[in-house]
């Protein structure tokens, strides 16, 4: 379904099956983003059967950040893989890779968490990234003059998977610790104009656009790994209540994916760095308050949890748009490969923070480390002052 040109007078018909295959795709490798439901029932099933019996919420966060660290490793890696075998089975190895680390995962949750670390984290980290930036760039070879929209529009997907698989999750996992099945998930899983910049890899390395860009994924990253693994572990400091969880869950993957589209579009609309600037503020400001959630209960906290993932999710819009318009979108997928390796660096440094910090600052200590770390983003957004050749902000 992937493809990138067409020779027929039905080309604009095909761009859309194009964006609908991306979609799909995206839905499936969306599934990592219910590490924030699966989380609790992984880590009690680990503690109940022997297998990790003093296992911590923030130490099983690692297997979050393993398979962040993998994808970040393999995007590039799926990039040059495209250009010698084609989109269509480069997403395909990616899908099998990533269906392959849930179907070890069966067996390694049984006996050890170092495993399942590299199961449920690495491998299928590696193939999500394989896979990840390859719709991406067939899309926008499409619809050249909405890049932000169609991107955004396809990484909706990956965003709206936890809509569907929290529920599946919760409904086949049983309230009083019954084994969970974790098969499902992998067999699911298998399941006209050209830049005016085309610049290669070696010459992104040399720009100082790139190292702006990749700092801010750094930095807002941390965010997007804090409130994915740890919102439902911080809300069942006061709610206790599983199923409304779940529905907090499917409800935020909702506002993930929706965002996606609506900051896709405002980047196409205004420029990446106005963008960058709201996405950013917004995200200070409700790390900042999300204690208030707590006065409020259910309500508030679900409101809350629903604008932050809405916020984050502009960051997985923003940067591949930022990234085809500065750089041309020819070597996009290894381009944006490239960029995704800061995501190697946030993944255990947002763990490792969590996991050490957490008993000495507390949540709301942590709320506002995240905040900094944003706010940061927010001065690099500033920063970031790039052009088109007729002068406007990109």
């Amino acid at each position: 379904m992937l493809t990138t040109k067409s020779s027929c007078g039905c080309g604009r018909w095909t761009g859309v099956r194009v964006v609908v295959g991306g979609i799909l795709i995206h839905l499936s490798l969306g599934t990592l983003y219910t590490f924030g439901n699966i989380s609790p029932y992984l880590t009690s099933y680990m503690r109940r059967y022997g297998s990790a019996p003093s296992l911590t919420y923030t130490e099983c966060a690692w297997i979050y950040a393993l398979a962040s660290m993998g994808q970040g490793v393999s995007m590039m890696a799926g990039g040059v893989l495209e250009r010698f075998i084609g989109p269509k089975l480069t997403v395909l190895l990616g899908g099998w890779c990533m269906s392959l680390g849930v179907l070890l995962t069966f067996f390694s949750v049984k006996h050890s968490f170092a495993l399942t670390v590299v199961t449920y984290g690495a491998v299928f980290g590696f193939g999500v990234g394989i896979a990840y930036a390859i719709p991406l760039g067939c899309v926008m070879r499409w619809f050249p003059k909405w890049k932000g929209l169609v991107n955004g529009v396809v990484v909706a997907g990956f965003g709206g998977g936890a809509f569907i698989f929290n529920q599946v999750q919760t409904a086949f996992i049983n309230p009083d610790n019954l084994k969970p099945d974790v098969e499902v998930d992998g067999d699911i899983s298998v399941s006209e104009m050209e830049d005016d910049i085309t610049l290669k890899p070696a010459e992104v390395l040399r720009s100082r656009y790139f190292y702006l860009i990749w700092l801010m994924f750094v930095f807002n990253g941390q965010g997007s790994l804090f409130i994915s693994t740890l919102y439902k572990a911080y809300g069942q400091t006061f709610i206790s209540d599983d199923t409304f969880m779940a529905l907090v869950g499917s409800f935020a993957a909702v506002f993930n994916a929706g965002g996606r589209i609506v900051w896709g579009t405002i980047a196409d609309k205004f420029s990446f760095r106005v963008s960058s600037l709201i996405m950013c503020a917004a995200f200070t400001c409700l790390m900042l308050t999300l204690q208030l959630s707590e006065r409020g209960g259910k309500p508030l906290f679900f409101i809350y949890i629903c604008l932050l993932f809405g916020s984050f999710s502009g960051s997985f819009a923003l940067f591949p748009t930022a990234t085809a318009k500065c750089f041309g979108r020819k070597y996009l997928p290894i381009n944006y490969g490239l960029v995704f390796t800061s995501q190697v660096i946030t993944a255990p440094l947002g763990v490792f923070m969590s996991q050490s910090l957490k008993a000495s600052l507390g949540w709301d200590g942590l709320f506002f480390l995240i905040a900094g770390f944003s706010f940061i983003s927010f001065v690099l957004s500033i920063l970031f002052n790039a052009k088109d050749k007729h002068g406007k902000e990109i």
